[in-house]
């Protein structure tokens, strides 16, 4: 789990500009709460050392946790890689995630599942494909 000490450590690295290396950042099935994601949202906002971020398999996120993370992804400059399978996402922070990823220039590859329910409106099969390396199992798709 991300701790509250970690996130003051890396708020005082967004203070440094020259990053030869991006982090990787994986917190794919931690047992995350919604508190916890508004600090690696205000990380990723700070902080443009990250290039890629996998938060799959978040068993216990609500929907607030995953609509905080998606209005930071608009923001971030260095992350080109999101997995965020695995996850029980409402129709709501989809919607604010390809709002946000339409908004984001930076990143390119995105891995989703969308397990029964419909694209936002507006989005596409073939907009996601033209736009981003996208994952998504069509069989889960409406």
């Amino acid at each position: 789990m991300l701790q509250r000490f970690e996130a003051i450590y890396l708020r005082n690295l967004s203070n440094t500009k020259d990053f030869d290396v991006y982090m990787e950042l994986d917190l794919s099935s931690n047992v995350l709460t919604d508190s916890s994601m508004k600090y690696l949202a205000d990380i990723i906002r700070k902080f443009n050392g990250f290039s890629s971020l996998n938060i799959s398999n978040l068993s216990k996120m609500k929907e607030s946790g995953f609509i905080e993370l998606a209005k930071a992804i608009r923001e971030s400059s260095s992350l080109v890689y999101l997995d965020i399978t695995k996850n029980n996402l409402s129709t709501t922070a989809l919607q604010e995630l390809f709002l946000s990823l339409a908004e984001n220039y930076v990143i390119s590859e995105i891995k989703l599942d969308l397990k029964g329910k419909s694209l936002p409106f507006g989005c596409s099969n073939y907009t996601l494909m033209s736009m981003y390396n996208v994952s998504i199992n069509k069989e889960y798709i409406d």
